[in-house]
């Protein structure tokens, strides 16, 4: 059976196939912590997600979790070079 197949055989029953999302794990903050405090703040009419550093307070915003975390390790490795 293909994906197309089980994909049109799980919407006739009422299912929808949805990819796995992956996982991005947080590298330690420069400052060798590893805590962060997941934090929600209001820009606008949106809702943001800020991660922050518990022990120095660098923090990024992302859209959505997912987003903040990719920032957070993009900021991380930049600053590591």
């Amino acid at each position: 059976m293909t994906v197309e197949e089980l994909r049109k055989e799980a919407e006739a029953l009422g299912y929808s196939i949805l990819p796995k999302r992956k996982y991005e794990r947080l590298l330690p903050c420069v400052c060798g912590c590893t805590r962060r405090e997941h934090l929600f703040k209001e820009s606008g009419a949106d809702i943001v997600d800020v991660l922050k550093c518990s022990n120095c307070g660098r923090s990024v915003e992302g859209k959505t979790e997912a987003k903040a975390r990719h920032t957070w390790n993009l900021m991380i490795e930049g600053l590591n070079k």
